[in-house]
């Protein structure tokens, strides 16, 4: 291929690269380190850009002009102006704020740039797209307040070392989606690149920063450059953008991200003679692989036309690059379908079947439920005082930041519950057990029931150890593993249900789409014998027999704790950290190696240790809280709660056989519920 900056050739595969040597390439780059733009053929080498820096020492200026916001760090800044983080007091919540250099007020370029930014982010509402909340001027500060996104850019992700495919293919993903809705909408960012794209510490990705963008078919579409000046970031520019950017449309974009995605999956961009994207895979994917290079075409007819179709290519189920080689893995891909409709089959049995079950609150009880299966375990060291108490059962107590979330009519008059836990994905339902037996929950319907151990999402666990579906025609509920299915826990999240057997076998549950993309899940634990399971929201774990815990974030993938001498012999999980008991008593939190630089606050206070050194009986966390249990029952409490009180409510309430927390957000507040031990506490 001709270089057609100087004329060299050079070598580039299927001249699936943009037709300029590595000498340019490089050349360019040093440019824009510099802080100028690439001249396009007839112009100075050098175009000077301002490089001016808007600086605020200690927010005490963004301060004033914002009073009705608690300004925090300053995220960045650069030739345009700079941003911070700042509470929104009303609202309760953080969000970003843009300032743009006062000293640009007057220039239309800079003017068109920033009212374009704000109209183009103002017309995507869209999760993996920065959200924009308003846009305007305070002085002579033009400004930007939008989402905060509490993360890293995708730059910084790549520089950190080789980014696990679990999360390159779920950014992908979600930036693919995110692009496609915006040219849907007419928009071209113009300028994607990794500097671009925030992921935060959930693992969702959000494309910004629009201030090149250009809304097609728009009459008075201005130049922000003089001239045919290229516009954006020379490395992941179509060639077609660097000769003029007024002219371009989509494909751009996916020029520039299939450019991304490289660097993503190889760690660096395509120069010159470059080896195909999964090149350092153990086994190449070639569609993965020709999506990315079809992308990256000099010529935009030849481009693949809808962005989508890169994450199209993700579904290939051999991506994971850690998984091993496994010669009978093609015979289980190539059973999949008819194993999925066999899945969708039994549900639709048992969905009706489950119907009847449900419909008749009457039903007789399969067997009675054997209390000691279903009472909290607790570690070695417990008081015999308390132990004692444990026998008896007690009563539910609860304690609401907000009046009224929590109806525990259903457990009047009771004083043996020896089990509460929450129910399903209602909010702040319940169910527990009682000393003699019978279940009471407050769930419509279930509150007079006694023949099942517990209630999830898509199951229920009937008595003694069936597993149940529950009646809905909601779409995310799943189908049963397979008729007449056993099991003595299930633990649940919106995609995935993990199941015990009685034999200790882990089975799992998913929607149909789920193993798809989750074949390294599914391998790392077959054959699993489990005694303990948790999830919360992106978060899973599960605890085998050798006292080993088995820990993965579904977008940031498998993650292990620091190595111990001593066994875990209880796992919860949080939104975003794993909490456990150990063998010895004490307790220990971890969390996936990305998360260790966050600077989230909450994070950062769940992870903190223990502030006692134990021992300790029994562990619970929700959230960013983290708790734990003495030998005598008390609770002791730490992380963040947004100073809701719930922390300082544990830390006081005294011996509890089980404590359960609830959400703990803006409108439904913080909230537990809590079983009083017979005879410690007073009347109601």
């Amino acid at each position: 291929m001709k270089c057609k900056k100087c004329g060299s050739e050079f070598l580039s595969p299927n001249e699936a690269l943009i037709a300029i040597c590595g000498n340019c390439v490089m050349q360019k780059a040093v440019a824009d380190e510099l802080g100028r733009t690439v001249p396009m053929e007839g112009e100075p080498r050098f175009a000077e850009k301002k490089s001016k820096r808007v600086e605020f020492a200690d927010g005490a200026q963004l301060q004033e002009l914002f009073p009705d916001f608690e300004i925090g760090e300053r995220l960045g800044a650069g030739g345009m102006g700079a941003v911070f983080k700042a509470k929104q007091k009303s609202l309760d919540r953080w969000v970003a704020i843009k300032i743009l250099d006062p000293d640009l007020k007057g220039d239309p370029e800079f003017e068109e740039r920033f009212e374009r930014e704000a109209k183009a982010m103002a017309m995507l509402n869209h999760p993996n797209i920065v959200g924009i909340h308003d846009f305007g001027v305070r002085r002579n500060f033009h400004f930007l307040i939008m989402e905060y996104v509490d993360g890293r850019d995708l730059q910084q992700l790549i520089k950190a070392g080789r980014m696990e495919p679990e999360l390159a293919f779920s950014i992908i993903h979600q930036i693919c989606e995110a692009l496609h809705f915006a040219h849907n909408k007419n928009v071209v960012h113009r300028d994607v690149k990794p500097g671009n794209i925030l992921v935060d510490r959930d693992g969702v990705a959000k494309i910004g920063d629009f201030g090149l963008a250009r809304i097609l078919h728009q009459e008075n579409d201005i130049s922000l450059t003089a001239g045919k000046v290229g516009m954006g970031t020379p490395a992941y520019m179509a060639p077609e953008q660097l000769a003029d950017a007024k002219s371009i449309d989509y494909r751009a974009d996916i020029f520039a991200f299939g450019v991304v995605v490289y660097e993503m999956l190889t760690g660096h961009t395509p120069v010159g003679n470059f080896s195909p994207p999964t090149s350092r895979f153990p086994r190449r994917n070639e569609r993965l692989d020709e999506a990315v290079l079809k992308a990256m075409d000099v010529d935009p007819r030849k481009r693949i036309s809808d962005v989508r179709e890169i994450s199209k290519s993700l579904v290939e189920p051999d991506l994971n690059p850690g998984a091993s080689r496994n010669p009978g893995a093609s015979r289980i891909y190539l059973i999949g379908v008819p194993v999925i409709l066999l899945l969708i089959a039994c549900f639709l049995f048992w969905f009706f079947q489950g119907r009847r079950d449900i419909d008749d609150p009457m039903a007789t009880p399969a067997a009675s439920l054997k209390v000691a299966d279903v009472i909290p375990k607790v570690g070695k060291g417990m008081n015999d005082e308390y132990a004692i108490m444990r026998e008896r059962g007690g009563r539910l107590r609860k304690w609401e930041e907000i009046p009224g979330q929590i109806d525990l009519s259903a457990a009047e008059g009771i004083d043996d519950f020896v089990l509460v836990s929450r129910g399903r994905n209602i909010r702040a339902s319940w169910f527990g057990a009682r000393a003699n037996g019978e279940m009471i929950s407050s769930i419509p319907g279930w509150d007079k029931r006694t023949d099942y151990r517990h209630i999830a999402h898509s199951f229920w666990i009937r008595n003694p150890d069936r597993l149940m579906p529950l009646n809905s025609e909601d779409r995310s509920f799943m189908p049963l593993p397979t008729p007449g299915q056993r099991a003595i826990d299930v633990a649940q999240t919106d995609d995935l249900a993990l199941i015990i057997q009685p034999n200790h076998d882990l089975i799992l549950s998913s929607l149909p789409e789920w193993p798809v993309s989750n074949q390294h899940v599914i391998r790392r634990l077959a054959g699993i014998k489990a005694r303990d399971i948790d999830t919360c929201g992106k978060m899973h774990g599960v605890l085998n027999m050798k006292g080993e815990a088995i820990t993965w974030h579904e977008i940031l993938g498998f993650f292990e704790r620091a190595e111990s001498p001593h066994q875990v012999v209880q796992l919860e999980a949080a939104g975003n950290h794993f909490l456990a008991l150990l063998e010895d008593g004490s307790v220990t939190t971890w969390a996936h190696p990305s998360l260790d630089s966050s600077s989230h606050e909450r994070f950062i206070a769940a992870m903190e240790p223990c502030p006692e050194p134990g021992p300790f009986i029994r562990v619970e966390a929700f959230d960013f809280v983290n708790a734990v249990q003495r030998p005598n029952g008390t609770w002791l409490a730490w992380g963040s709660d947004q100073d809701r009180g719930l922390i300082e409510n544990i830390n006081s309430i005294g011996p509890a056989l089980d404590v359960e927390f609830f959400a703990i957000n803006v409108t439904g507040g913080a909230k537990m519920v809590w079983i009083e031990p017979a005879g410690v506490g007073g009347d109601d």
